[in-house]
């Protein structure tokens, strides 16, 4: 996915013999931003009571339980052939479940 308009930036010069670049660039830090990302998390438990002192806790958890893709930040490394384009994802829905008793 394309998400800079990589027309809009130009490669500084870079001196051949000592590998620096001529001059500084002029775009701040933070220029470029990737798109937002928004995670839902959800969690169900159920406590037993087993006698007076014996609990028993079963608990299930969901990690970006509407399976929501977020995308990762663009490629801002100009000399890359990705440079401008959005090539990673975080990662899909996790699931857990764990029981606990307790005495």
């Amino acid at each position: 996915m394309q998400w800079l308009n990589t027309t809009a930036f130009a490669k500084v010069p870079v001196i051949k013999a000592s590998g620096a670049t001529a001059q500084p660039g002029n775009v701040g830090v933070f220029a470029a931003t990737g798109p937002g990302s928004w995670t839902v998390n959800m969690n169900f438990g159920k406590t037993f009571a087993i006698g007076e002192r014996l609990k028993f806790m079963v608990r299930a958890d969901a990690f970006n339980a509407f399976n929501h893709v977020n995308l990762g930040d663009p490629n801002t490394e100009i000399t890359s052939a990705t440079f401008g384009r959005i090539t990673s994802a975080a990662a899909a829905r996790g699931m857990q479940m764990n029981a606990r008793m307790t005495f």
